[in-house]
């Protein structure tokens, strides 16, 4: 087991961010592949559109890391829950530990505020990017994840946000309706909010201790309901392989749990505390839900064990 009893390190974000991507199968060289255009480029995601990589020999691929310099807008839509497998599958597996890592490391050591915006929207669409699936669908064809991980890395990041978006019901009179549906929404609370918790004054700030909070995200049920990126307690799981990766989601974390967050994100994504969206289901009926951020999983875990 990992010992993280070392105080932490800190991890400026180095010029090229790498990973090995399981099964995906050969090595692309860094310097050959391009810099990802911005992600709102109006190229349709077809796959004769995508840079197919080079085979040289059986070493892993490597990512670079301008994936992640590109300017994120935080109005992406985050509005649309996506459905997502629950398990990062292995052949996906190192290209979304890259991504979360690199996106962990401009959050939590920005070298400009813009760094931090762009760290945090990276680590909150990622998991959205590369595991949503179809309604009715348990698990993505192989075929299917190649493409994605070959559209992330061209930065066809846009493209893969629409794809993964769930219909939203009409933002009409008749949904509002079916919402307001007294059968199904009691228009009273069950019982008042209790006083204590909203009157409630912390001695400290959020204690978020580093052992207690990876011992929870480990040990937290799986399938917990996704927030706006489609993230689980399985997908950040993949962060905790590696040391680093552990406390740089840590160090998230803690910026999360004391609201040390840019407001462009905060904002911008509704990690604010949950955001409620109307759906509209295979049924054809609209349903509301709130969506949490994908951290929360973790913080629900460590209150249940403290």
């Amino acid at each position: 087991m990992t010992n993280f009893s070392q105080p932490p390190r800190s991890e400026p974000v180095r010029p090229d961010e790498a990973a090995d991507v399981a099964g995906v199968g050969a090595d692309v060289d860094r310097t050959s592949l391009p810099r990802l255009p911005m992600p709102f480029s109006p190229t349709p995601l077809h796959p004769a559109n995508l840079r197919q990589p080079t085979h040289v020999g059986h070493k892993p691929l490597q990512l670079q890391k301008p994936a992640c310099s590109v300017v994120l807008q935080p109005s992406m839509p985050f509005a649309c829950k996506p459905l997502a497998v629950s398990t990062a599958p292995a052949r996906v597996r190192g290209c979304l530990r890259t991504a979360l890592r690199t996106g962990l490391r401009l959050a939590v050591h920005p070298s400009c505020p813009e760094d931090e915006v762009r760290g945090w929207m990276l680590f909150c669409v990622a998991p959205r990017m590369l595991l949503y699936r179809s309604p009715g669908d348990s698990r993505v064809p192989t075929a299917e994840l190649d493409r994605r991980f070959d559209a992330f890395r061209a930065g066809l990041w846009t493209d893969l946000l629409r794809e993964a978006a769930e219909l939203l019901a009409a933002g009409n009179s008749d949904t509002l309706a079916e919402l307001r549906d007294p059968q199904r929404r009691p228009h009273e609370p069950y019982a008042p909010l209790p006083q204590a918790p909203l009157q409630h004054n912390p001695d400290q700030a959020c204690p978020l201790p580093l052992q207690a909070f990876l011992d929870s995200l480990r040990s937290a049920r799986r399938s917990f309901a996704a927030g706006p990126s489609g993230a689980t307690n399985e997908h950040i799981r993949v962060l905790l392989d590696d040391e680093v990766d552990a406390r740089l989601l840590h160090g998230a974390a803690l910026r999360l749990a004391k609201a040390e967050v840019p407001l462009a994100v905060v904002d911008g994504d509704g990690m604010r505390v949950a955001r409620i969206v109307a759906l509209r289901k295979l049924n054809g009926r609209a349903e509301g839900g709130e969506q949490g951020d994908p951290l929360m999983p973790a913080f629900y875990a460590l209150a249940q064990h403290g």
